[in-house]
């Protein structure tokens, strides 16, 4: 009988620079449990956003101290944990997901999270689905409700509602908080209805700014431009006097989530209740090695939903992954 594995497969950050250059899959130990209130997770499926290829630009100073394990989503099974109550409700074998930020990174066979970054996955979705969702919807969550603070009946503009998170942003506003009119931009009008928008502005065929001058939003929640889509909201009084603004993308709004708020549990439940589903790009998932491709996709905007990787087989089976996520059948 083979000697259980002590080391893993895992991309990591070697300095800050161009993911082509400063990336590199190497072979690092594989983690255990330190403390009662974590868990080490098998990853079966991991996911990419903005935000991990910024960080590895170093475009945000401070957020890791390399080398580091890139990315953060994941999905897979828990083969350890600590006997903290704050895990009681998970246990060896389940599937699980969340965002790995504290000890981690999601680009690895294997994973430590703390009790805040691991959830129950819900069961109406696959394990690719499932990678898909923490961070976009953990951020929409955070900024619609408890920074924008978007009231049932409120006027909602979403920019990027094609986004990964401008997807989620869509289906929080109007099936959770329930806004009285969601408009966003986008190319992409069939999929942006499907997901709860009452409008779609085609920014390829008309300007915004232009078609919605004077509109008096309630909010605008920028996903995709950032002090452009800032100048443009206050040059055509897009926006209440008294309305509230944030960005993901940068300017004088700008916010980021907190990627150890409680929301996590918000968000399985918004899932399983068939409230919040993401389109996964047409290429995912990605296999492990190519994991540039998927950075690059990313970078040069390319991604038409979320870049998924697979990163092990599910030995339990029972985790399947899917490349036909396009079905809404299962969203109320």
């Amino acid at each position: 009988m083979a000697a259980p594995a002590k080391t893993m497969k895992a991309v990591v950050c070697t300095k800050f620079g161009e993911p082509k250059e400063v990336l590199q899959i190497q072979n690092l130990p594989i983690p255990e449990v330190q403390k009662p209130n974590q868990a080490v997770v098998k990853v079966l499926y991991a996911s990419l956003n903005p935000v991990d290829w910024k960080i590895a630009k170093g475009y945000i100073p401070k957020a890791k101290q390399t080398p580091y394990t890139i990315c953060a989503d994941y999905a897979g099974r828990v083969v350890a944990k600590g006997n903290d109550d704050k895990l009681k409700d998970i246990a060896v074998g389940d599937l699980v997901y969340g965002q790995a930020w504290s000890t981690g990174g999601s680009f690895a066979e294997y994973v430590l999270v703390s009790d805040v970054e691991v959830d129950k996955m819900p069961a109406n979705v696959s394990a690719s689905e499932a990678a898909a969702i923490p961070l976009v919807s953990n951020t929409s969550y955070q900024l619609l409700q408890d920074k924008l603070k978007v009231k049932k009946g409120e006027k909602v503009l979403i920019l990027g509602g094609s986004t990964a998170t401008g997807m989620a942003a869509t289906q929080i506003a109007k099936r959770l908080l329930e806004a009285g009119e969601v408009v966003v931009t986008s190319s992409q009008e069939e999929l942006c209805k499907s997901l709860g928008a009452d409008r779609v502005i085609n920014y390829r065929n008309e300007k915004w700014e232009e078609v919605l001058k004077n509109a008096d939003f309630d909010v605008v929640f920028d996903t995709a431009q950032g002090q452009s889509a800032y100048d443009a909201v206050q040059a055509s009084n897009v926006l209440k006097k008294d309305g509230r603004y944030a960005s993901i993308v940068g300017g004088p709004e700008f916010v980021m989530q907190n990627p150890l708020g409680p929301n996590l549990k918000d968000v399985s439940k918004l899932v399983s209740d068939g409230k919040l589903k993401l389109k996964l790009d047409q290429e995912s998932p990605f296999k492990f090695e190519d994991f540039l491709k998927m950075f690059e996709k990313s970078m040069a905007g390319k991604a038409r939903g979320k870049l998924v990787m697979q990163v092990s087989e599910d030995e339990q089976g029972g985790a399947k992954g899917t490349k036909d996520v396009d079905d809404e059948k299962d969203v109320k």
